[in-house]
């Protein structure tokens, strides 16, 4: 499980929006109170199956990824946690590039073993 916090800021706003093209289940209200609070403004689970993600080739890892850098590109400064371990911001993207590489070996391994290579 990966995680996400909000430290700091430029523009709430902007970091509010940015948060909620990603994901919009959380309001505005619970979003400025998690940041305001140094909660958890994200939890993702990169090893959940999603078909819909699959059929449409979408890569969580490259989502994820896209997404945290917005984020610092738009002046927020975020805490990164790999199961609930503070990790630095290279460790997280080497974290995802290793699990996107092993994704990528799994798919490839199972279509060898389906005959569908």
């Amino acid at each position: 499980m990966i995680a996400l916090k909000i430290i700091d800021y430029d523009q709430l706003a902007k970091v509010i929006s940015i948060i909620r093209r990603f994901d919009n289940r959380l309001s505005i209200k619970e979003l400025k109170k998690n940041i305001f609070n140094q909660n958890y403004i994200m939890e993702y689970d990169i090893y959940q199956f999603d078909i819909a993600e699959e059929m449409n080739q979408i890569n969580r890892c490259d989502v994820i990824s896209e997404f945290v850098s917005s984020l610092i590109q738009n002046g927020a400064k975020v805490g990164l946690y790999i199961d609930n371990e503070k990790v630095t911001l290279a460790y997280f993207y080497n974290y995802l590039d290793s699990n996107k590489a092993i994704m990528k070996e799994t798919l490839l391994q199972i279509e060898r073993e389906t005959g569908e290579i």
